[in-house]
């Protein structure tokens, strides 16, 4: 739409395709926003500056929005995307006030859970997992779902013997978070350049189009990031369960762009060892990932020599 209605804004030259709009306003923003969460968790002076400009930005985007949606206010979409154009502009002016006020927030500090707690959240995270399994299968076949399930259940495995007990420390869990999210998100920039989805399709042979992959990666990804970063923050169950399948999944995964999809291409196609979608970047948020790992089994193991 800004393409067709609005060329005047853009160079001449620029054409507007799905995979550089993806770049340019999902994953730019998206990658600028969590590192500025990871300077302001780090209490790095810059992070005051990211986030003035995340609640300025969020309240032109919401304008932006609305002003965009005005020719669609009768449609089911314009009326959702005015909602979120509103929400946004709330959001945004709500920022500005905490900013202003200047009070920090201290950190939270729930009571452990039961063994019935424990186990109602691990039945939860199973169905959650095989909900999302089955979407991903739908769309994408089963290699992906190997990868991305497989991590979800052994990062079920990793929550439920450490931190299912005793919640990860958000003053080192939540930057480390944010810094491992930083780099993942630059990496699907990389994907969504090198036509990722359609690299997965001719190997698996299940059509996984551009929209059912920038829906999931581009719109639930983020939502589901963000919300597991707070999460993580209050010591929820959810975010330490996403963490720990962050970790199991940026480790085990992500060398699979040099390890699998180079290797199966070589065999489908007859060709060399060669580039696959998402290679350079892909081992970047292995980094604190590792770190995540260290840290949460070392901690773990002390209170065990303790206890």
């Amino acid at each position: 739409m800004l393409g067709h209605h609005h060329a005047g804004w853009f160079n001449a030259t620029f054409a507007f395709t799905g995979a550089n709009w993806f770049v340019l306003l999902v994953c730019a923003p998206v990658t600028f926003i969590l590192f500025g969460g990871y300077l302001i968790s780090t209490y790095k002076p810059a992070g005051q500056f990211v986030a003035w400009w995340v609640a300025l930005y969020a309240v032109v985007e919401g304008v932006i929005q609305l002003a965009l949606g005005h020719s669609h206010s009768n449609s089911t979409v314009g009326i959702l995307a005015a909602l979120l154009g509103l929400a946004l502009i709330s959001l945004g002016v709500l920022m500005v006030q905490k900013l202003l006020a200047g009070k920090a927030r201290t950190m939270p500090n729930p009571s452990p859970m039961t063994n019935r707690e424990r186990l109602l959240w691990a039945a939860a995270f199973v169905i959650a997992t095989a909900v999302y399994g089955v979407i991903l299968f739908s769309q994408a076949g089963l290699l992906p779902v190997g990868i991305i399930v497989g991590s979800m259940v052994g990062g079920l495995i990793g929550w439920w013997k450490t931190t299912s007990r005793v919640p990860a420390d958000p003053s080192w869990s939540v930057p480390l978070m944010l810094l491992l999210l930083t780099l993942f998100y630059i990496h699907v920039g990389e994907e969504a350049l090198t036509d990722f989805n359609g690299m997965i399709s001719d190997i698996s042979g299940v059509p996984w189009s551009d929209f059912e992959f920038m829906l999931l990666i581009g719109l639930v990804g983020p939502i589901v990031w963000f919300f597991a970063a707070w999460s993580l923050w209050n010591k929820h169950p959810i975010g330490n369960f996403i963490f720990w399948f962050l970790i199991i999944g940026m480790i085990l995964g992500e060398p699979t762009h040099l390890l699998v999809f180079p290797v199966l291409r070589m065999q489908m196609l007859g060709i060399g060892y060669e580039y696959a979608s998402g290679m350079y970047t892909a081992l970047f948020p292995m980094i604190p990932a590792i770190l995540a790992l260290a840290k949460i089994v070392g901690d773990h193991r002390g209170r065990k020599a303790i206890g």
